[in-house]
């Protein structure tokens, strides 16, 4: 979820063993331009994230059901 700051931009690389072909998926303030506050992003799914400009971002990722370590893969 964005919470302040400038936009994030969210990359997805599907569910497979290693990351694959990439979505982007930008968070930030500017909605009327496609920007998005909080994007659900599917389980087992690779993703990846970095500011989207020179402004800090600040941003949470909640996790549902809860993350286990054993299931980590980078």
């Amino acid at each position: 979820m964005w919470h302040r700051g400038g936009p994030l931009e969210l990359s997805l690389g599907g569910d497979g063993d290693a990351p694959d072909a990439v979505e982007q998926v930008v968070l930030g303030p500017l909605i009327e331009t496609g920007h998005r506050v909080q994007y659900v992003v599917p389980a087992g799914h690779w993703q990846a994230a970095r500011p989207g400009g020179d402004d800090e971002v600040l941003v949470s990722c909640v996790v549902a059901p809860g993350f286990d370590f054993a299931d980590f893969r980078s």
